[in-house]
């Protein structure tokens, strides 16, 4: 039988790939660790919806991008693309082309961006790098990684990035993400990040309520979570943090017995829904007048 490793596939899914090692290491901007490892285990899907307009930009974009590499030098051919690991059964790579750069055998990604935000003249940001070097830990035989990517503004161009081997480095990413994939086979999943999407993972994958259940919260937490109710950047992490010290407790309540929120159904999922008030820390004198 073969393999569907195709991205969202749970063949996919379940191996460690180039877009979930920076989830892994903690460097993504859109998955934490703790969001892969569902994803790993089979609990969430592997889009969440979020990003969708990007990844069909890539999608219909991804060709061009290859092509304006390809121009850029006249020793350069594609020789296709392949799934390649030679790790094992818990791991494997998807690069967009497998290349010739002249003599070298070369991985080319093609990617497209609405910013240049967070990229350099010659650094790409992180977590492409991490997917980069993945992607030549499961290719041993590839020189390099060259990315080839296309942005939007501050005006619409083409750059090019390459990411070189590095045998150490790799080797250090094989160790964590072995690790990883280690502790989603023995269902030990890893604790909370400072992410907000962790909310979402916990209300989602743990949507059982225990009517009578309820669970006395630490006096930091609860001063968090009702001081954070008007500051919505920062109120996500923390909500996270109150549904997995409630576990599947109804009801929350701080150490003086005042219930402080509430886990209820919504959809397939629950949500928390704050009972007391919010505390507000503004000094009186910076209050505006009632």
């Amino acid at each position: 039988m073969t393999l569907d490793l195709t991205p969202g596939a749970p063949e996919w899914c379940a191996r460690v790939t180039a877009s979930k090692v920076a989830g892994i290491l903690g460097l993504s901007p859109w998955d934490s660790p703790l969001r892969t490892w569902h994803v790993m285990a089979g609990n969430l899907p592997s889009d969440d919806g979020n990003n969708a307009d990007a990844k069909a930009r890539g999608h219909y974009l991804e060709a061009g991008c290859l092509a304006w590499w390809l121009d850029q030098k006249p020793n350069r051919s594609i020789i296709g693309t392949q799934v390649t690991s030679t790790l094992g059964d818990w791991a494997a790579a998807t690069p967009d082309a497998h290349a010739y750069d002249g003599d070298d055998l070369v991985l080319v990604d093609a990617k497209t961006a609405a910013t240049d935000d967070h990229w350099t003249d010659t650094e790409p940001p992180a977590y492409y790098v991490a997917s980069s070097l993945w992607q030549l830990a499961c290719c041993p035989d590839a020189s390099r990684v060259h990315l080839a990517v296309l942005f939007g503004r501050p005006r619409l161009s083409f750059r090019e990035y390459v990411i070189e081997r590095d045998d150490a480095l790799i080797a250090g990413l094989i160790d964590e993400c072995r690790t990883f994939y280690d502790t989603v086979q023995a269902g030990q999943e890893p604790g909370l990040s400072d992410m907000a999407c962790d909310y979402d993972v916990i209300r989602t994958v743990h949507p059982d309520i225990d009517r009578d259940g309820v669970a006395v919260l630490p006096d930091d937490l609860v001063t968090d979570f009702l001081t954070d109710a008007a500051h919505e950047k920062r109120a996500p992490v923390t909500k996270a943090a109150i549904l997995a010290a409630m576990g599947t407790a109804r009801l929350a309540k701080s150490s003086t017995g005042q219930t402080i929120a509430r886990r209820q159904p919504k959809g397939d999922a629950i949500t928390l829904v704050r009972v007391a008030d919010p505390i507000d820390l503004t000094p009186a004198t910076e209050r505006p007048a009632a």
